[in-house]
């Protein structure tokens, strides 16, 4: 039988590792498991020699001991190994205790003081029976999810023998073709193996242990004073009595439960720094329309061996038409055709060189990565300069039409908000505004959130958007029709919104008239007013207003009205007022969104991108016209299919501005949907000029992401790296020695040189450090990057202090 000893330091190892992960894959959170592993491996010895210490007084109390501290941490695990109220039946009276004194009402969750990673299902391979069959699933080789990706399992057929099929799962973006898996199990003998059969099993086998992935954000703090409150309630409690033996006993309970905090929080804490370094900028391109290229640089991609792939793809945007040949390049028509540098990979260097203040130029930005990285990594550079932030998360329904796993638990899900929502906030100007999408499920949670982050006094309100045009039949209560949006101004400093013209059915009556030349609409409108009043000249000659009227402007007026063709005459010879539609003085917009201008998307719109919780361009453009001026940043770190973009250069369409768009995505689609659709929102907008098309430059890259960093962590001793030798490892920072990724540095003699390309290949150096040291980038050249303060780096001779924060972490 095992002592209380082995049971405690066995499950210590347990739950400070995590659930064991069989696959062998290359995973950043495999890493992180070996990590953990040989972390506890080198601190048992250490951890044991000082309980010997602290018990050479009291050798009875070893078996009480270890069963006290079993009891307490095994409560503040949970299956990934994140610290935090993971098991305690004593939670309620915890939540009481960390509530504050400032405020009358306080909104505290079970989750609130970590960093929220990720959910994933930990697989295990297992039997499944199933009627006559036995399914063997193999998950040996599935890779964990980097982040929420959305990607579903898959299943190839290893085996199949009689009654026995062993499959082997993985993860993809593929769909499972169960019609497939069916004609190979019959081929291979297991010909009675239907549909519904195999259906069952791989339910089965999907039906395992879903875990939360946290960091906490200060352990030591947190579980030092679940300690505290843990021996008030466990221990004293149970004392009838304190004579001097018993208080030192727990007394050095307490030394020893705190020198294990001590190792644990040291990991936790390594792995917060991981979580929060600066990321590196990956596989940057950028799309940059034709009439911005300069002709000489231009003659040489035309003739480079990328040309043939950059055509194919207009053919497949419709930019051009399949037989569109080189000639018609210099037609006006093509001016704004999008050219992605990615098919120029040698000329890349070049295009953008030929830019002398690159990051003026910009349009916008679209960055691939979990939004907490994007934001925490952009943060010096966009911080204070972004006037309109706008997203619409995941509603934490579990049936939105995403595919991520979006039915997290409210506490969850507020922990992922409260990540994001704290850093987005650093990015608004003083008098910037942030506008969230919600539904009904969370509104209550997210406003209180909201009050909490932003202060409940920048609370502006709540608008209630149309999302269905009639109820759903199937609904067995009230049908849910509208989404909210809230509203929140960074500081007091923001006191109104600007007027907009919303479109009435009146108006469609009152401005049915087109303007030949312009398309412009407008309508004709009573020249009088009641009063009395003299005659004026039109055109020569003298005209009285009718009995009881006057004309309504001056003699002066009317001349230059004319001139301008903003009097026009009836078949009578009564003048009447030219007024255009789009010069209509707006109003305040009211807090229920319902008309026509916002009306949501139709199953056949030509927006749709085939997701279900799509938000119409007109809704964002309100949301922009509302809230910024022609030259402000607007984000959004939600991007989906990138409709904030599409609604930006829209908006700078309608009035001329020159606003910038900064949208982050995460997933596949970044690729397949919202880059194809920002060249087709470049190419095909209408613009100012009663044309279509638009002049742009915008960068679009990847960036490392925290699973990306744990596969390249390496923890051992790095000899060059100074630390205070008169210290052991665990009395300092245990971590400090270790070599994380300064892979990327080599030793030339005393000389340390910087060679990233052995961590990541196609790091963007100079985006990374423009992110780095906030900012702007204001030349490229080949080598060299200049910023807007003046500093110039030698990109292949740069001192290793520019990038210690991303590669060494102390």
């Amino acid at each position: 039988m095992k002592t209380k000893e082995e049971i405690f330091l066995s499950a210590l190892e347990d739950i400070f590792i995590g659930t064991k992960i069989e696959s062998k894959a290359e995973s950043g959170y495999i890493n992180l498991m070996n990590i953990k592993a040989q972390y506890f491996a080198d601190i048992k010895e250490h951890l044991l020699a000082i309980i010997d210490q602290e018990l050479e007084r009291f050798p009875n109390f070893r078996e009480e001991l270890f069963d006290k501290l079993y009891t307490f941490f095994s409560r503040y695990f949970n299956e990934s190994g994140s610290i935090y109220f993971s098991n305690t039946p004593w939670y309620k009276s915890v939540y009481e205790r960390v509530y504050s004194n400032k405020e009358d009402v306080v909104l505290f969750w079970k989750t609130n003081m970590l960093y929220y990673v990720k959910t994933d299902v930990i697989f295990k391979s297992m039997k499944v029976n199933v009627k006559q069959f036995q399914f063997i699933f193999d998950a040996s080789e599935i890779e964990m999810k980097k982040n929420n990706e959305k990607r579903d399992l898959v299943f190839e057929l290893v085996h199949a023998e009689k009654n026995t099929i062993k499959l082997k799962a993985q993860y993809s973006n593929k769909k499972i073709n169960i019609s497939d898996l069916i004609k190979k199990a019959a081929n291979a003998g297991c010909d009675e193996l239907t549909e519904e059969t195999l259906n069952k099993a791989i339910k089965l086998f999907k039906k395992q242990s879903e875990v939360d992935f946290f960091i906490n954000k200060n352990a030591k703090q947190f579980l030092q004073e679940q300690f505290d409150l843990w021996l008030y309630q466990y221990m004293f409690k149970e004392l009838n009595y304190y004579e001097s033996t018993r208080i030192n006993q727990i007394t050095a309970m307490k030394k020893v439960a705190f020198h294990i905090i001590d190792f644990i929080s040291q990991f936790e804490d390594e792995l917060v720094k991981i979580w929060n370094k600066p990321k590196f900028v990956l596989n940057s391109n950028y799309i940059i329309t034709k009439d911005k290229i300069e002709k000489t640089i231009l003659n040489q991609i035309v003739e480079s061996k990328g040309m043939e792939e950059q055509i194919q793809e207009w053919k497949s945007l419709g930019f051009v038409q399949n037989s569109f040949t080189l000639d018609e390049l210099t037609k006006e028509q093509y001016q704004f055709l999008p050219f992605d540098t990615k098919y120029f990979p040698d000329l890349k260097e070049k295009i953008v060189s030929a830019f002398q203040h690159l990051d003026e130029e910009m349009n916008g930005w679209f960055v691939k990565s979990d939004s907490y990285h994007a934001l925490n990594t952009l943060k010096e550079k966009f911080k204070g300069q972004v006037k309109c932030i706008y997203i619409d998360p995941l509603y934490n329904t579990g049936d939105d039409g995403f595919l991520y796993k979006d039915n997290f638990q409210h506490s969850t899900w507020l922990t992922m908000m409260e990540n994001r929502l704290t850093l987005a906030r650093e990015f608004l100007t003083d008098d910037g505004l942030i506008f969230i999408s919600i539904d009904e499920d969370e509104t209550h949670r997210l406003r209180m959130l909201l009050d909490k982050i932003f202060g409940e006094e920048n609370f502006v309100n709540e608008i209630i958007w149309q999302k269905l045009t009639s109820a759903k039949k199937q609904s067995n209560f009230f049908s849910n029709v509208h989404d909210t949006i809230l509203v929140y101004r960074k500081t007091p400093k923001r006191q109104q919104l600007k007027k907009v013209f919303i479109q009435s059915e009146k108006d469609d009556q009152n401005y049915k008239h087109i303007e030949e030349g312009t398309g412009r609409r407008y309508g004709d409108f009573d020249f009088t007013q009641k009063g009395q009043g003299g005659p004026r000249i039109f055109n020569g000659e003298l005209k009285y207003p009718p009995e009881g009227k006057h004309w309504i402007w001056s003699q002066e007026k009317i001349d230059e009205g004319i001139k301008k063709g903003l009097i026009i005459f009836t078949k009578t010879g009564m003048p009447r007022v030219k007024r255009y539609l789009d010069e209509k003085v707006g109003n305040p917009v009211g807090d229920i969104w319902v008309d026509e201008m916002v009306k949501p998307l139709s199953a056949n719109s030509s927006e749709r991108e085939n997701f279900e919780t799509q938000k119409p361009v007109d809704l964002i453009k309100r949301i922009i016209e509302v809230s910024t001026e022609p030259d402000d940043i607007i984000m959004d770190f939600n991007a989906g299919t990138g409709t904030t973009a599409h609604a930006v250069v829209a908006v700078n369409s309608d009035d001329g501005g020159n606003r910038k768009y900064i949208n982050v995505e995460i997933d596949e689609w970044f690729d397949t949907i919202m880059l194809p659709r920002i060249k087709r929102v470049i190419f095909n907008t209408p613009n100012k000029s009663g044309n279509v098309g638009h002049s742009h430059v915008m960068k679009y890259y990847h960036l490392e992401q925290y699973e990306d960093t744990l596969k390249k962590v390496h923890y051992k001793d790095a000899e060059f790296l100074l630390v205070d030798e008169r210290k052991s490892p665990f009395e300092q920072y245990v971590f400090l020695r270790d070599m994380k990724m300064a892979d990327a540095l080599e030793m030339e003699g005393n000389e340390i040189k910087v060679n990233v390309n052995r961590i990541y290949p196609n790091i963007d150096l100079a985006e990374t450090l423009s992110c780095l040291f906030g900012q702007k980038i204001e030349k490229l050249e080949k080598s060299k990057v200049t910023f807007e303060n003046g500093l110039v780096v030698d990109l292949e001779n740069m001192d290793y202090h520019y990038i210690k924060p991303l590669i060494w972490w102390c």
